[in-house]
């Protein structure tokens, strides 16, 4: 979604055209970025890129992926929702 809306293109192949090493990781699973981070540095004598891959909202269906609910103001009932739907999820 992000790409449709602010286009990145390939993120870690412009860190690679300037010689920095990359590590591209799913952004909400704990496990990957423990990982990710226990690597540094992937390379010596490179800068190390950590690409956390994420998907704005997770977890949240009332608002994942919904470009119109990022940067909105929610009520207390609304925060509420989302908090009830990501205890129970």
């Amino acid at each position: 979604m992000t790409e449709e809306f602010s286009p990145l293109e390939n993120l870690a192949a412009k860190f690679i055209a300037f010689n920095c090493a990359v590590n591209e990781f799913d952004g909400h699973d704990f496990e990957s970025i423990s990982s990710a981070f226990s690597t540094i540095p992937l390379e010596t004598y490179k800068p190390t890129v950590l690409i956390a891959k994420t998907v704005r909202g997770k977890g949240i269906k009332s608002i994942e992926n919904r470009v119109d609910k990022w940067f909105v103001t929610t009520s207390v009932e609304e925060r509420n929702s989302y908090l009830t739907e990501i205890i129970n999820n």
